[in-house]
Order: structure tokens, then sequence, then C-alpha cells
């Protein structure tokens, strides 16, 4: 396969995953925000609004980083590819740790389907990150060895 078709797979398929990223991390912001505005008694970590903003925020700037990293690729800045795998690994982290947060403290259990599909919701975004590393890591080898 020729380097300019391998790029536009690999660039195409980058610009997909933190499109589907922006879409569910603004999405899991949503959630998250309805079940502690909404539903009396259900904060994400009860009586500590602190680090329930900040539980509740962290999709949203994920999102908005994603929408960065993914103008960045879409005009083929250099480095980007860096910053990606970056945002990427650290999103890994950082969702794993909203994970732990929300299955131990959370109290969502009385909304029918709330804990599942923020549960789907995360584990869809920590596979995307994965996704976005390996894609990302394939479009720095790639640049390398077109631009030298």
């Amino acid at each position: 396969m020729d380097l300019k078709r391998l790029n536009r797979i690999i660039t195409t398929s980058g610009i997909a995953f933190y499109s589907v990223d922006v879409i569910l991390a603004m999405f899991l912001y949503t959630l998250l925000d309805i079940f502690s505005l909404f539903f009396p008694g259900s904060e994400i970590i009860p009586h500590n609004f602190t680090l329930n903003a900040l539980v509740i925020s962290v999709p949203l700037i994920s999102g908005m980083f994603d929408g960065l990293i993914l103008a960045m690729i879409i005009m083929s800045l250099k480095y980007a590819e860096y910053y990606g795998i970056g945002k990427s690994a650290i999103t890994f982290v950082i969702y794993i740790v909203i994970y732990i947060v929300i299955s131990h403290y959370a109290n969502i259990s009385f909304v029918f389907t709330g804990r599942e599909a923020i549960y789907g919701i995360i584990f869809t975004l920590i596979a995307l990150s994965v996704l976005q590393i390996i894609v990302m890591y394939f479009y720095a080898r790639l640049q390398r060895e077109m631009f030298g």
C-alpha cells in the first residue's frame, strides 16, 4: 500500500475516533449533570460539592481537548499525533479513576439504567482512548517515514 493511501486511512480513522470521543464525552457530561441536578440524593460524591463538580466537569474538558486535537489532525499540524497520544493516555487514566470513584461513591442505583449507561460510556471512552493511542502511534510513524 502506498504512503498516501495509508496516510488517508490512518487520518480518517483518527478523525472518526476523536469525533466519536467528543460526542460520547459530551453525552457522559450531560448524563452526570442530569443525574446530579434532577434526581435528589444522586450526587456522584455525596456531601462534597467540589469533588462532585470536578468529576462532572472532567468529561466536558476532555471533550473540548478532543475537539482541539481533532482540529489539529484535520489541519495536519506538526506534533498533533504526540499531543493526541499524550491526551489519550491521560484520558485513559482519568476515566479509570472516574469509574472507581463512581462505583464506590455514587448513589445512582435508584435510577433504572443510570449506572449501567454511565459505566457503558466510561468503558467505551477507555476503549476509544486505547484505539486513539494506537492510531496516533501509527500516524506518528507514518509522518516520520513520509517527512523524515
